[in-house]
């Protein structure tokens, strides 16, 4: 199969958002799972993850409480997207296995890898 380059969209911003963009390219790359059709999600993870850090950036800086016109105190909506990118980085990150339980579980479901030691452990019983 013909090596395929993923380019990392020029809206990414953060450099710790195009490093781990970068590390999961090359370990796609490296498994030789990677395939023009991923594509897509790999731009929907980076974009998630870099506006999830953009939120971080902005709240870091300024209250995640706010006045709203009638004068009550509410949450700020950068909150409230925060929240709903990383919530989208997590849902593609499992999808490619790059969560700790999405590991185990994609192991267990391959039947390749070792029992870990609380496997062993819950068996005996």
């Amino acid at each position: 199969m013909p090596k395929v380059k993923f380019k990392i969209p020029d809206t990414i911003l953060h450099d710790e958002a195009i490093k781990y963009i970068r590390a999961v390219v090359k370990k796609l790359t490296d498994d030789d799972e990677l395939n023009p059709t991923d594509f897509p999600q790999l731009r929907r993870l980076a974009k998630s993850y870099d506006d999830y850090l953009s939120c971080e950036d902005w709240l870091s800086t300024n209250k995640p409480i706010m006045e709203n016109n009638k004068g009550e105190i509410v949450k700020h909506p950068y909150v409230n997207i925060q929240r709903e990118c990383w919530n989208q980085f997590i849902f593609l990150a499992k999808e490619y296995g790059f969560t700790m339980k999405s590991k185990s579980s994609m192991r267990s479901a391959g039947g390749g890898e070792e029992e870990s030691p609380l496997d062993k452990l819950l068996s005996k019983k």
